[in-house]
């Protein structure tokens, strides 16, 4: 069954903070975090039910090497990415963008 994919706005925002953060860091380091991104997307179409659960309702994967994961939902019709994270922020902020966002 093919499941629709969408991502929310805000994952578009996060994605262009980190981006510029890592931009004025090394414009290379800038387009290494996007490949990472646009890699995890292609794992989370091809793949969405091979991460584990980490809150009830999402799942995630690691930007290796970066402190990001792109967190999502998956059910029967649909994949929701839902936020772009960084992983070492609270994990209670964390969990309130996920749920703000759903």
């Amino acid at each position: 069954m093919k499941r629709r994919f969408k991502v929310h706005p805000g994952v578009l925002a996060d994605l262009a903070d980190a981006r510029n953060y890592y931009r004025e860091i090394d414009p290379a380091l800038a387009a290494r975090f996007f490949l990472s991104y646009a890699n995890s997307l292609q794992h989370i179409r091809k793949n969405p039910l091979v991460p584990r659960e980490y809150v009830p309702g999402w799942r995630r994967v690691v930007l290796v090497p970066f402190p990001y994961v792109v967190a999502f939902s998956v059910d029967d019709k649909s994949i929701d990415v839902t936020a772009l994270l960084h992983a070492r922020r609270d994990p209670q902020s964390n969990r309130a963008v996920l749920e703000q966002r759903s």
